[in-house]
């Protein structure tokens, strides 16, 4: 599962999947719900389909990572393709309060990294 790293100028939620100058891409743990990601059919199985107790997707990305770690499969960002996500700003047509509820009773009933852990990269390429 991969997703493109996000533009300098892009709205980036979490710091961690904006490019990295210099570099193709990376191993990490962590691929965002959005704007567009990649799943190899045979992870398929492990990402989808999504759950209705978080309809917007926010914590999925926490599940994904370990899951897909846990089955020995690799998660990454290609840094070499960015994608800007600036069309309109996050949270501007929903409630941040509901979409965080919503993610926090998704998590509690599943395992998942932490941010700590989700924010890691395993291997840099150039």
């Amino acid at each position: 599962m991969c997703q493109p790293a996000r533009t300098h100028e892009s709205y980036i939620d979490h710091p961690f999947v904006e490019q990295l100058d210099g570099l193709t891409a990376r191993w990490t743990r962590f691929v965002e719900i959005g704007p567009v990601f990649s799943i190899r059919k045979d992870a398929a199985a492990m990402v989808v389909p999504f759950d209705e107790l978080s309809p917007m997707g926010w914590g999925y990305d926490f599940v994904w990572g370990r899951n897909l770690d846990r089955a020995g499969l690799k998660v990454g960002v290609v840094d070499a393709t960015p994608v800007a996500h600036s069309l309109r700003k996050p949270v501007a047509e929903y409630s941040w309060a509901v979409a965080n509820e919503q993610q926090q009773n998704f998590l509690r009933v599943r395992p998942h990294f932490s941010k700590h852990d989700a924010f890691f990269i395993v291997e840099s390429y150039v």
